[in-house]
């Protein structure tokens, strides 16, 4: 027995440090859950950033663009303004001095009136001509300028437009990189849980196994153990192709234990039992053990309530821990005792 003692609790400490294995691997997976939700807000801020940056910019420059053309639009004003006021005092000053020289020489100034008048014709016309050519010019750069800054405008949205969408797919890929990094982190963080589950299934077996025979004794009269046996693999005497593995099993004079062991208990699992139980179908295993009474034991280390209620309707004794020992949680208080 002090053998036993010795290698329960060597089991409870080993239990104990997987519980802390398991809770350092969930600490881990939220933690890396918590970093790649990060990374990837991050990732939607600076797109949005960049994104706001390049609208920022390209305003900026129609704005220039506008201050400038005005600036220029002003500019060619107050020149044709300033040309056109130093013609008329030209055309003054000349029409004064032909004037005056008409009132001294009337005589030569009718002579030469036609010649004047034709050429007063001649220099209205050039500049008329000249007004039309500056007024053709000045409109040929607003258009010009016009057709500039349409053109640069375009240019820039299609750079724009260019450059957000190669930041839309360089996202939508290292989106998509880390959904697949993801996905198979996922992937092993399961595989490890699983390998986890079953270690830990296991663990309880053994440390469920050696307080079969001290519950054998305590309420079933079981001293004298023929035969027991963890993880029984064993094929049906009818169908030799069917064939089961049973957590535990122990054998007396006039009992067979037959026990089931879940580490984590759920209502499937024991609903599972019962049927087997209930099936009889026990017998087509070992049918050795025919004229002795079946006790089923369902086994863990912690029971709820509600299926130890379910065991106890189906007349399954539920074993599982009680203060600092395993013991039968009821079956009506083992049958009544």
């Amino acid at each position: 027995m002090a053998y036993i003692e010795e290698r329960v609790e060597s089991l409870e400490e080993t239990a104990d440090k997987l519980l802390e294995l398991v809770r350092e691997l969930y600490k881990s997976i939220k933690e890396s859950e918590i970093q790649r939700e990060k990374d990837r807000q991050e990732w939607n801020e600076k797109f949005e950033r960049e994104k706001k940056e390049w609208n920022e910019r390209f305003e900026r420059e129609k704005q220039e663009w506008n201050a400038k053309f005005e600036k220029e639009k002003q500019e060619w004003r107050e020149k044709f303004e300033r040309e056109k006021q130093e013609w008329n005092e030209k055309f003054e000053r000349e029409k004064k001095e032909w004037n005056e020289k008409f009132e001294r020489d009337r005589q030569e100034w009718e002579k030469r009136m036609k010649e004047a008048e034709e050429k007063r014709e001649k220099d209205r016309q050039e500049w008329e001509k000249r007004m039309k050519e500056a007024e053709e010019k000045r409109e040929k750069d607003r258009q010009e300028w016009n057709e500039k800054f349409e053109r640069e405008r375009k240019e820039w949205n299609e750079k724009f437009e260019r450059e957000k969408q190669q930041r839309e797919e360089e996202f939508k890929k290292s989106q998509q990189e880390w959904d697949r990094k993801f996905e198979q982190q996922k992937r092993e963080d399961r595989k490890k849980w699983e390998e986890m589950v079953l270690r830990l299934g296991t663990l309880v077996e053994d440390i469920v196994a050696p307080n079969i025979e001290t519950i054998a004794k305590k309420y079933f009269g079981c001293v004298d153990v023929i035969f027991d046996g963890i993880r029984i693999k064993k094929r049906h005497f009818a169908d030799r192709s069917k064939r089961k593995e049973f957590d535990f099993i122990l054998v007396c004079d006039d009992v067979v234990l037959l026990n089931e062991t879940k580490a984590n208990p759920r209502p499937e699992y024991a609903k599972e039992f019962v049927e087997f139980v209930k099936s009889r179908e026990f017998w087509d295993y070992f049918p050795e053990y025919k004229d002795k009474k079946l006790i089923p034991i369902f086994s863990t280390l912690y029971m709820p309530e509600d299926i130890v209620s379910y065991l106890t309707r189906n007349k399954i004794y539920a074993l599982a821990m009680k203060g600092d020992e395993m013991d039968i949680l009821n079956y009506n208080e083992v049958s009544e005792k």
